[in-house]
Protein backbone atom coordinates (compact mmCIF):
# COMPACT_ATOMS: atom_id res chain seq x y z
CA UNK A 1 0.00 0.00 0.00
CA UNK A 2 1.71 2.94 -1.08
CA UNK A 3 1.55 6.10 1.20
CA UNK A 4 -0.92 8.69 0.17
CA UNK A 5 0.60 12.67 -0.78
CA UNK A 6 -0.17 15.04 2.36
CA UNK A 7 -2.33 17.56 1.52
CA UNK A 8 -1.61 20.99 3.06
CA UNK A 9 -3.67 24.30 2.49
CA UNK A 10 -2.23 27.21 4.16
CA UNK A 11 -5.11 29.83 4.70
CA UNK A 12 -7.48 27.09 5.02
CA UNK A 13 -9.58 25.15 2.79
CA UNK A 14 -12.92 26.51 3.83
CA UNK A 15 -11.74 30.40 2.62
CA UNK A 16 -9.90 28.44 -0.42
CA UNK A 17 -13.36 26.67 -1.55
CA UNK A 18 -15.04 30.13 -0.41
CA UNK A 19 -14.03 32.10 -4.09
CA UNK A 20 -16.60 29.32 -6.03
CA UNK A 21 -19.49 30.84 -3.92
CA UNK A 22 -18.57 34.29 -3.43
CA UNK A 23 -21.93 35.40 -2.44
CA UNK A 24 -22.94 32.51 0.03
CA UNK A 25 -20.17 33.53 1.72
CA UNK A 26 -20.45 37.49 1.95
CA UNK A 27 -18.03 38.38 -0.89
CA UNK A 28 -19.36 41.02 -3.68
CA UNK A 29 -16.62 40.06 -6.00
CA UNK A 30 -13.13 37.82 -6.50
CA UNK A 31 -10.89 40.71 -5.60
CA UNK A 32 -12.33 41.20 -1.98
CA UNK A 33 -12.07 37.38 -1.07
CA UNK A 34 -8.16 37.52 -2.45
CA UNK A 35 -7.98 40.16 -0.48
CA UNK A 36 -8.52 37.92 2.86
CA UNK A 37 -7.20 35.13 1.33
CA UNK A 38 -3.82 36.75 1.05
CA UNK A 39 -4.12 38.14 4.26
CA UNK A 40 -4.81 34.72 5.75
CA UNK A 41 -1.82 33.21 4.24
CA UNK A 42 0.38 35.90 5.65
CA UNK A 43 -1.00 35.77 8.72
CA UNK A 44 1.73 33.58 10.40
CA UNK A 45 5.46 32.84 10.18
CA UNK A 46 8.21 30.51 12.17
CA UNK A 47 11.51 31.09 12.86
CA UNK A 48 13.41 28.06 13.76
CA UNK A 49 16.30 27.73 16.15
CA UNK A 50 19.56 26.35 16.21
CA UNK A 51 21.95 26.38 19.63
CA UNK A 52 24.99 27.41 16.98
CA UNK A 53 23.39 30.74 16.56
CA UNK A 54 23.82 33.73 19.61
CA UNK A 55 20.73 33.81 21.16
CA UNK A 56 19.44 30.24 19.67
CA UNK A 57 18.16 31.65 16.68
CA UNK A 58 19.98 33.16 13.06
CA UNK A 59 17.36 35.54 12.27
CA UNK A 60 15.50 36.35 15.37
CA UNK A 61 17.65 37.09 18.41
CA UNK A 62 15.86 37.22 22.07
CA UNK A 63 17.57 38.06 25.08
CA UNK A 64 17.25 37.46 28.75
CA UNK A 65 16.66 41.10 28.93
CA UNK A 66 13.80 41.25 26.79
CA UNK A 67 15.28 42.23 24.09
CA UNK A 68 14.20 41.08 20.50
CA UNK A 69 15.65 41.99 17.14
CA UNK A 70 14.21 40.73 13.54
CA UNK A 71 16.46 40.52 10.96
CA UNK A 72 14.74 42.03 7.72
CA UNK A 73 14.86 39.71 4.23
CA UNK A 74 16.95 41.95 1.70
CA UNK A 75 13.23 42.59 -0.48
CA UNK A 76 12.02 44.45 2.42
CA UNK A 77 15.39 45.97 3.89
CA UNK A 78 15.18 49.62 1.66
CA UNK A 79 11.41 50.05 3.71
CA UNK A 80 12.27 48.51 7.27
CA UNK A 81 15.89 48.26 7.40
CA UNK A 82 18.58 45.85 8.59
CA UNK A 83 16.73 45.21 11.65
CA UNK A 84 13.54 45.38 13.57
CA UNK A 85 14.07 45.55 17.35
CA UNK A 86 11.25 45.48 19.84
CA UNK A 87 11.65 45.78 23.92
CA UNK A 88 10.12 43.86 27.26
CA UNK A 89 9.25 40.92 25.70
CA UNK A 90 8.79 38.63 28.90
CA UNK A 91 6.43 35.33 28.89
CA UNK A 92 4.08 35.21 31.88
CA UNK A 93 4.53 31.24 31.68
CA UNK A 94 7.77 29.49 31.00
CA UNK A 95 10.41 32.61 31.68
CA UNK A 96 12.43 30.32 33.43
CA UNK A 97 12.94 27.62 30.95
CA UNK A 98 13.59 30.21 27.80
CA UNK A 99 16.21 31.70 30.31
CA UNK A 100 17.79 28.21 30.97
CA UNK A 101 17.90 27.77 26.79
CA UNK A 102 19.36 31.32 26.39
CA UNK A 103 22.42 30.55 28.56
CA UNK A 104 25.73 31.20 26.58
CA UNK A 105 27.12 27.88 25.86
CA UNK A 106 29.97 27.07 23.26
CA UNK A 107 30.21 24.54 20.79
CA UNK A 108 32.67 22.71 18.71
CA UNK A 109 31.63 23.32 14.85
CA UNK A 110 34.80 21.81 13.06
CA UNK A 111 37.96 22.80 14.57
CA UNK A 112 36.52 26.02 16.03
CA UNK A 113 34.18 26.85 18.37
CA UNK A 114 31.16 28.86 17.95
CA UNK A 115 29.29 30.89 20.45
CA UNK A 116 25.85 29.60 21.22
CA UNK A 117 22.99 28.80 23.41
CA UNK A 118 22.27 25.72 25.36
CA UNK A 119 19.10 24.98 23.78
CA UNK A 120 17.63 26.07 20.62
CA UNK A 121 14.76 28.81 20.38
CA UNK A 122 12.09 29.06 17.47
CA UNK A 123 9.65 31.74 17.20
CA UNK A 124 6.14 31.79 16.06
CA UNK A 125 4.79 35.10 15.11
CA UNK A 126 1.20 34.94 14.71
CA UNK A 127 -0.82 38.02 13.54
CA UNK A 128 -4.94 38.59 15.21
CA UNK A 129 -7.31 40.98 15.37
CA UNK A 130 -5.41 43.06 18.38
CA UNK A 131 -1.98 42.88 16.54
CA UNK A 132 0.93 40.11 16.51
CA UNK A 133 1.39 37.84 18.94
CA UNK A 134 5.03 35.73 19.42
CA UNK A 135 5.02 32.11 20.44
CA UNK A 136 8.51 30.85 21.37
CA UNK A 137 9.56 27.50 21.57
CA UNK A 138 12.18 25.75 23.53
CA UNK A 139 13.29 22.33 24.52
CA UNK A 140 12.77 21.38 28.70
CA UNK A 141 15.86 20.75 30.49
CA UNK A 142 16.65 18.00 32.39
CA UNK A 143 14.87 18.21 35.87
CA UNK A 144 16.19 15.59 38.17
CA UNK A 145 13.90 14.13 40.18
CA UNK A 146 13.23 14.88 44.11
CA UNK A 147 10.56 11.40 44.04
CA UNK A 148 11.51 8.61 45.72
CA UNK A 149 9.52 5.19 46.17
CA UNK A 150 11.07 4.50 49.54
CA UNK A 151 8.57 7.59 50.46
CA UNK A 152 5.70 5.91 49.41
CA UNK A 153 3.90 6.12 46.07
CA UNK A 154 0.39 8.22 44.86
CA UNK A 155 -2.36 5.86 42.83
CA UNK A 156 -4.82 7.77 40.49
CA UNK A 157 -7.63 5.99 38.95
CA UNK A 158 -9.52 8.08 36.47
CA UNK A 159 -13.46 8.10 36.41
CA UNK A 160 -15.66 9.48 34.62
CA UNK A 161 -16.62 12.15 37.40
CA UNK A 162 -13.72 11.94 39.29
CA UNK A 163 -10.07 11.38 39.89
CA UNK A 164 -9.34 9.14 42.74
CA UNK A 165 -6.21 8.94 44.61
CA UNK A 166 -4.50 6.88 46.71
CA UNK A 167 -0.69 7.69 48.95
CA UNK A 168 0.53 4.15 50.53
CA UNK A 169 3.95 4.04 51.89
CA UNK A 170 6.78 2.07 50.83
CA UNK A 171 5.77 -1.30 52.53
CA UNK A 172 1.95 -1.10 50.67
CA UNK A 173 -0.16 -0.11 53.68
CA UNK A 174 -3.10 3.11 52.72
CA UNK A 175 -1.95 6.13 54.55
CA UNK A 176 -4.08 8.62 52.91
CA UNK A 177 -6.85 8.67 50.66
CA UNK A 178 -9.61 10.89 48.49
CA UNK A 179 -11.32 11.91 44.98
CA UNK A 180 -11.30 15.02 42.95
CA UNK A 181 -14.71 15.67 41.61
CA UNK A 182 -15.02 16.52 38.01
CA UNK A 183 -18.01 18.04 35.50
CA UNK A 184 -16.78 17.17 32.29
CA UNK A 185 -20.42 17.18 30.58
CA UNK A 186 -21.15 19.50 27.71
CA UNK A 187 -17.80 21.41 28.12
CA UNK A 188 -15.66 22.59 25.07
CA UNK A 189 -12.06 20.74 24.46
CA UNK A 190 -10.08 23.93 26.28
CA UNK A 191 -12.36 23.87 29.52
CA UNK A 192 -11.57 19.88 30.12
CA UNK A 193 -8.15 20.53 29.42
CA UNK A 194 -8.67 23.09 32.20
CA UNK A 195 -10.42 21.05 34.51
CA UNK A 196 -8.08 18.36 34.19
CA UNK A 197 -5.11 20.54 35.38
CA UNK A 198 -6.44 21.57 38.15
CA UNK A 199 -7.64 18.65 39.34
CA UNK A 200 -3.94 16.70 38.30
CA UNK A 201 -2.56 19.67 40.21
CA UNK A 202 -4.05 19.29 43.25
CA UNK A 203 -2.70 16.04 43.33
CA UNK A 204 0.99 17.01 41.79
CA UNK A 205 1.15 18.98 44.92
CA UNK A 206 0.15 16.22 47.35
CA UNK A 207 3.03 14.06 45.64
CA UNK A 208 5.33 16.75 45.73
CA UNK A 209 4.85 17.36 49.46
CA UNK A 210 5.14 13.63 50.14
CA UNK A 211 8.30 13.51 47.47
CA UNK A 212 6.85 10.56 45.91
CA UNK A 213 6.01 9.20 42.11
CA UNK A 214 2.77 9.14 40.97
CA UNK A 215 1.05 6.20 39.25
CA UNK A 216 -1.07 6.18 36.21
CA UNK A 217 -2.45 3.09 33.83
CA UNK A 218 -0.88 2.47 31.34
CA UNK A 219 -3.98 1.36 28.63
CA UNK A 220 -5.48 1.88 25.61
CA UNK A 221 -7.88 4.40 26.40
CA UNK A 222 -10.56 3.03 23.78
CA UNK A 223 -10.53 0.47 26.11
CA UNK A 224 -11.17 2.26 29.29
CA UNK A 225 -13.93 3.88 27.49
CA UNK A 226 -15.81 0.50 26.87
CA UNK A 227 -15.33 -0.41 29.96
CA UNK A 228 -16.90 3.12 31.17
CA UNK A 229 -19.64 2.54 28.89
CA UNK A 230 -20.65 -1.23 31.07
CA UNK A 231 -21.96 1.63 34.11
CA UNK A 232 -24.83 3.15 31.89
CA UNK A 233 -26.26 5.75 30.21
CA UNK A 234 -24.88 8.23 32.97
CA UNK A 235 -21.77 7.81 31.64
CA UNK A 236 -22.54 7.35 27.99
CA UNK A 237 -23.17 10.57 27.69
CA UNK A 238 -19.66 11.83 28.99
CA UNK A 239 -17.68 9.70 26.61
CA UNK A 240 -17.61 11.70 23.64
CA UNK A 241 -16.20 14.58 25.04
CA UNK A 242 -14.16 13.06 28.32
CA UNK A 243 -10.57 13.78 27.50
CA UNK A 244 -8.25 10.22 27.85
CA UNK A 245 -5.45 11.02 25.90
CA UNK A 246 -5.40 14.35 27.55
CA UNK A 247 -4.62 12.89 31.39
CA UNK A 248 -2.10 11.15 30.62
CA UNK A 249 -0.25 14.15 28.70
CA UNK A 250 -0.85 16.52 31.58
CA UNK A 251 -0.25 14.37 34.30
CA UNK A 252 2.93 13.67 32.20
CA UNK A 253 4.49 17.29 31.36
CA UNK A 254 2.99 18.46 35.07
CA UNK A 255 4.80 15.75 37.29
CA UNK A 256 8.32 16.66 35.02
CA UNK A 257 7.94 20.38 35.87
CA UNK A 258 7.73 19.29 39.38
CA UNK A 259 10.37 16.76 39.53
CA UNK A 260 7.91 14.18 40.29
CA UNK A 261 8.54 11.02 38.35
CA UNK A 262 5.32 9.53 36.68
CA UNK A 263 4.91 5.31 36.79
CA UNK A 264 2.87 3.54 34.02
CA UNK A 265 1.43 -0.01 35.11
CA UNK A 266 -0.56 -2.65 33.43
CA UNK A 267 -4.42 -1.86 35.55
CA UNK A 268 -5.25 -5.46 34.54
CA UNK A 269 -7.92 -6.72 37.34
CA UNK A 270 -7.98 -3.54 39.45
CA UNK A 271 -10.80 -2.65 39.85
CA UNK A 272 -11.60 -6.39 40.84
CA UNK A 273 -8.54 -6.41 43.16
CA UNK A 274 -9.70 -3.41 44.62
CA UNK A 275 -13.21 -4.30 45.70
CA UNK A 276 -12.13 -7.90 47.09
CA UNK A 277 -9.50 -6.71 49.05
CA UNK A 278 -9.63 -3.36 49.87
CA UNK A 279 -12.85 -1.61 49.46
CA UNK A 280 -13.85 -3.49 52.89
CA UNK A 281 -10.66 -3.39 55.05
CA UNK A 282 -10.14 0.33 54.34
CA UNK A 283 -13.68 1.48 53.37
CA UNK A 284 -12.91 2.77 49.81
CA UNK A 285 -15.03 3.18 47.02
CA UNK A 286 -14.22 1.74 44.04
CA UNK A 287 -12.45 4.30 42.21
CA UNK A 288 -9.83 4.84 45.38
CA UNK A 289 -9.28 1.13 46.33
CA UNK A 290 -8.41 0.42 42.50
CA UNK A 291 -6.14 3.73 43.06
CA UNK A 292 -4.59 1.98 46.10
CA UNK A 293 -3.99 -1.64 43.72
CA UNK A 294 -2.16 0.58 41.36
CA UNK A 295 0.34 2.10 43.88
CA UNK A 296 1.42 -1.04 45.48
CA UNK A 297 1.66 -2.95 42.23
CA UNK A 298 4.34 -0.46 41.27
CA UNK A 299 5.87 -1.41 44.33
CA UNK A 300 5.61 -4.99 43.34
CA UNK A 301 3.43 -6.40 46.65
CA UNK A 302 1.78 -9.50 46.69
CA UNK A 303 -1.71 -9.43 44.67
CA UNK A 304 -2.66 -12.67 46.36
CA UNK A 305 -6.44 -13.44 46.75
CA UNK A 306 -8.18 -13.36 50.12
CA UNK A 307 -8.89 -16.46 51.87
CA UNK A 308 -12.39 -16.29 51.68
CA UNK A 309 -12.12 -16.91 47.69
CA UNK A 310 -9.94 -20.01 47.73
CA UNK A 311 -13.42 -21.74 47.00
CA UNK A 312 -13.43 -19.56 43.75
CA UNK A 313 -9.81 -20.40 42.72
CA UNK A 314 -9.75 -23.95 43.83
CA UNK A 315 -7.34 -26.31 42.66
CA UNK A 316 -3.95 -23.85 43.19
CA UNK A 317 -1.14 -24.11 41.05
CA UNK A 318 1.85 -22.31 42.25
CA UNK A 319 3.46 -22.50 38.63
CA UNK A 320 0.65 -19.62 37.39
CA UNK A 321 0.69 -16.21 37.52
CA UNK A 322 -1.45 -14.78 40.28
CA UNK A 323 -3.71 -12.90 37.51
CA UNK A 324 -4.86 -16.68 36.66
CA UNK A 325 -6.75 -16.80 39.17
CA UNK A 326 -7.82 -13.11 39.23
CA UNK A 327 -9.04 -13.78 35.86
CA UNK A 328 -11.07 -17.03 37.29
CA UNK A 329 -13.41 -15.06 40.16
CA UNK A 330 -13.41 -12.46 37.46
CA UNK A 331 -15.77 -14.65 35.35
CA UNK A 332 -17.29 -16.31 38.13
CA UNK A 333 -18.21 -12.61 39.41
CA UNK A 334 -19.06 -11.16 35.89
CA UNK A 335 -22.44 -9.45 35.91
CA UNK A 336 -22.71 -9.23 39.86
CA UNK A 337 -22.97 -5.76 41.32
CA UNK A 338 -20.93 -5.01 44.38
CA UNK A 339 -24.02 -4.95 46.53
CA UNK A 340 -24.61 -8.13 45.74
CA UNK A 341 -20.92 -9.14 46.37
CA UNK A 342 -20.40 -7.79 49.56
CA UNK A 343 -23.55 -9.76 50.79
CA UNK A 344 -22.57 -12.70 49.60
CA UNK A 345 -21.47 -15.97 51.61
CA UNK A 346 -18.31 -17.93 50.54
CA UNK A 347 -17.70 -20.54 51.82
CA UNK A 348 -16.59 -24.35 51.14
CA UNK A 349 -18.76 -26.85 52.01
CA UNK A 350 -21.99 -25.93 53.34
CA UNK A 351 -24.10 -23.11 54.14
CA UNK A 352 -23.26 -22.27 58.02
CA UNK A 353 -27.26 -22.62 58.93
CA UNK A 354 -27.44 -25.94 57.35
CA UNK A 355 -24.57 -27.50 58.79
CA UNK A 356 -26.10 -28.92 62.20
CA UNK A 357 -28.57 -30.53 59.51
CA UNK A 358 -26.03 -32.06 57.61
CA UNK A 359 -24.44 -33.80 61.12
CA UNK A 360 -27.63 -34.83 61.80
CA UNK A 361 -27.56 -37.03 58.34
CA UNK A 362 -24.39 -38.00 59.09
CA UNK A 363 -22.73 -35.82 56.03
CA UNK A 364 -19.28 -34.54 55.83
CA UNK A 365 -18.64 -30.82 55.77
CA UNK A 366 -16.33 -30.73 53.28
CA UNK A 367 -19.08 -31.72 50.93
CA UNK A 368 -17.37 -29.76 47.56
CA UNK A 369 -19.55 -26.82 46.01
CA UNK A 370 -20.17 -26.30 42.35
CA UNK A 371 -18.38 -23.12 41.81
CA UNK A 372 -20.44 -22.49 38.49
CA UNK A 373 -23.53 -22.09 40.47
CA UNK A 374 -23.77 -18.59 41.86
CA UNK A 375 -26.51 -19.72 44.53
CA UNK A 376 -24.07 -21.71 45.87
CA UNK A 377 -21.93 -18.43 47.16
CA UNK A 378 -25.12 -16.92 47.90
CA UNK A 379 -24.72 -13.87 45.35
CA UNK A 380 -28.34 -12.38 44.82
CA UNK A 381 -29.14 -11.44 41.09
CA UNK A 382 -28.82 -7.74 40.39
Amino acid sequence: MQDKDISLCFGTKKLFKAQYHLEANGYSNHDEWLADWRAARASSFMMVGAKTYSSGNQLCRLTSDGELKITIPPCLVKQFGGHVKCNGIKFRYGQEFIDIALTPTKHKRGKEYRNGTEKPVTHRFVKRKRGWYLHTTVELPDIPTISNRKNGVIGIDLNANNIAWAYCDSEGNLKQHGQIKIDLKSKSSGQITHILSQAIGQVIDIAYDMRCPIVIENLDFRRKKSRLREHGKRYAEMLSQFAYSKFSDLVHSKARLSAIQTIEINPAYSSLIGMVKYMSLYGLNSGTAAALVLARRSLRLSERWPRACNALVSPVDDNKHVWTYWARISKLLKGCHRHSYFEMKVRVGVKPNNLEKRKLLGKSSDTPVNLSDTSALGVTSA
